[in-house]
């Protein structure tokens, strides 16, 4: 009796051990398909729905109904294709219903963009025979302009290029020599460059740009002095400016020029500017009177100023 209670135990243990080792079944992540479409489901039993999944290294789009992607696809606000075994596009150039489209690395459609030289429309179609417009300078006869990536161009305006800034007319043509802009006066080389803050010779005068550009006048830079014209003058130096020269500086300070004809009713005036006294070496100026004739005859005296003979800046003289 003793002996069967023993083999009864052997017996039940040796069950109990080969049930507990008997594999369960388990069933591996696969591709699922019916007459609807294709679907995948996982390892346990469920699918993705509405959302990607990246399988064996490619890229998949399941709709709401678990169903895999095919084609073309509006996915959060941009386009992406599927192929017939619904993996994604990847990045580059692919032919889809005989058009040519470009796919980012994310596999977004690129849309009204260039492609390097290539231009894709707002469908994502490449554009055959649309050239890409080349930033740059663009000689026409003996002028130059700046054409923007855009096609467009400067007019009438400043624009740093490289480094260096230009100046375009209104027309769009690059400028060059002297240019008064904003009632300053600049200088341009032949390259269209503006010149700098320092010292420069031009046409055989030196003259002083700040850092802005803008020509020095009437003033001292260090210990040299610039005229009005902007030329550096040795103050202690005799170097009268002409008789010439101080007429043009008159003609501008009384805003009359010298032999104007002016009619009013029956009367006729004409304005003389005369060069009254010459300067001196203890009185550096010129003596200026503009007079106005009536009808050939008498004349009144309408303005006296002093011309500094070195510099043509002008004053008020008493009378």
């Amino acid at each position: 009796m003793k002996r069967m209670k023993q083999f009864c135990s052997l017996l039940l243990a040796g069950t109990i051990l080969a049930t507990s080792l008997t594999p369960m079944t388990v069933s591996a992540a696969s591709w699922k398909k019916n007459s609807v479409g294709w679907w995948y489901e996982e390892d346990n039993g469920s699918y993705p729905a509405n959302q990607w999944k990246q399988i064996n290294g490619n890229w998949y789009w399941f709709n709401k109904n678990g169903y895999m992607a095919t084609g073309w696809q509006y996915i959060g606000g941009e386009w992406y294709y599927f192929q017939s075994s619904g993996a994604m596009l990847g990045e580059g150039w692919h032919v889809i219903n005989g058009n040519w489209f470009y796919m980012y690395a994310s596999g977004e459609m690129a849309a009204d963009a260039w492609i390097g030289n290539s231009y894709v429309n707002s469908s994502g179609a490449w554009v055959q025979g649309k050239t890409k417009v080349q930033e740059g300078w663009v000689q026409s006869g003996s002028r130059w302009w700046y054409r923007h990536a855009d096609g467009g161009y400067t007019r009438n305006g400043w624009e740093m290029i490289k480094g260096q800034w230009y100046f375009f007319d209104k027309d769009g043509w690059m400028v060059t020599g002297w240019r008064q802009i904003g009632g300053d006066w600049y200088y341009f080389q032949t390259s269209g460059v503006m010149v700098g803050e320092g010292w420069h010779v031009i046409n055989g005068n030196w003259y002083y740009m700040y850092a802005n550009g803008v020509m020095a006048t009437n003033t001292w830079i260090g210990g040299y002095y610039v005229n009005s014209s902007g030329v550096w003058t040795d103050p202690n130096s005799k170097n009268y400016i002409s008789e010439a020269q101080v007429i043009k500086y008159a003609e501008n300070y009384f805003g009359r020029k010298n032999g104007e004809i002016v009619k009013a009713g029956s009367d006729v005036y004409e304005y003389v500017i005369w060069v009254a006294d010459e300067p001196t070496e203890d009185f550096p100026y010129y003596y200026v009177l503009l007079q106005r004739y009536v009808n050939g005859d008498h004349f009144t005296r309408v303005g006296m100023i002093y011309v500094n003979a070195r510099t043509g800046e002008c004053t008020e003289a008493d009378y």
